[in-house]
């Protein structure tokens, strides 16, 4: 079984519904030094901020950032991971794309939608929980609001790493931070969050706050209010040696999760 696995966080000042100014910031990222990450992470949204306008962008225009998240990560050699705004059978999601280089490309759409900001009014929820797979560490991808809803990331050990992208704004740092290490303890897993930071046109103010914790609640590490790059090694050994030690999860609670109409 595959040991560990370098995570990369890219903490980024996205450009208000500029697809291709964002996609021109991140290869300069990627490509100006080198990057030892095999995954790198990136926010919700991360070409367009978090627009309650999809019909802004042709389907074309949406469909081409899948591509060119593919052909960046063939570029580079690197897995990538965040989320995008695409366009099916017209109907809008919300959807987390996970590309591997010369890999198939792996989809969640975003379960919850944050009605306060009239996403549910324009996009479709998902239906499934997924769970990725690289090499032999399986990692569970959720959304930004996903995170005040902990059933839906419930683990029976069922993946080692549980990753949030958000644009989760200045005025409720508090619960970002709360909440991310809580997944963390309550699942016995690595939990990482990546959010954004700056201000878009609307006014909407983000700190950032991107972090890792482990399986105990643990600050492996956190990042400040600027655009930031970091990387970090998770060992799946040590995770999984953890578990054995406490195993918590031969007292849990059983149900199932019923989906929502």
């Amino acid at each position: 079984m595959t040991d560990s696995i370098r995570i990369g966080v890219f903490q980024a000042n996205i450009i208000w519904e500029s697809i291709e100014q964002n996609q021109v910031k991140l290869e300069k990222v990627l490509t100006s030094k080198r990057k030892t990450a095999e995954l790198v992470v990136l926010p919700e949204m991360y070409t367009t901020g978090f627009s309650m306008e999809p019909d802004k962008f042709s389907k074309d225009e949406l469909d081409r950032q899948l591509l060119w998240q593919q052909q960046m990560s063939d570029l580079t050699g690197v897995s990538l991971a965040g989320s995008l705004i695409t366009q099916n059978n017209n109907l809008y999601f919300n959807r987390f794309v996970f590309t591997r280089p010369s890999k198939e490309i792996m989809t969640y759409d975003k379960r919850h939608l944050f009605r306060m900001g009239k996403e549910d009014k324009l996009f479709s929820p998902g239906i499934d929980r997924k769970i990725f797979s690289y090499e032999d560490i399986l990692l569970m991808p959720q959304i930004c609001y996903d995170l005040r809803f902990p059933v839906w990331s419930r683990n029976n050990f069922a993946y080692h790493i549980l990753i949030y992208v958000a644009n989760w704004p200045s005025s409720r740092q508090t619960v970002w931070d709360t909440l991310l290490r809580a997944r963390a303890i309550e699942n016995q897993c690595y939990t990482i969050g990546v959010n954004r930071v700056g201000i878009n046109t609307e006014g909407v103010n983000y700190v950032g706050g991107s972090a890792v914790y482990g399986p105990q609640g643990e600050e492996i590490f956190k990042l400040g209010d600027k655009e930031e790059y970091f990387e970090c090694n998770l060992s799946v050994s040590e995770l999984v040696d953890f578990r054995k030690k406490f195993p918590m999860h031969l007292d849990a609670d059983e149900f199932k999760i019923k989906n929502r109409d």
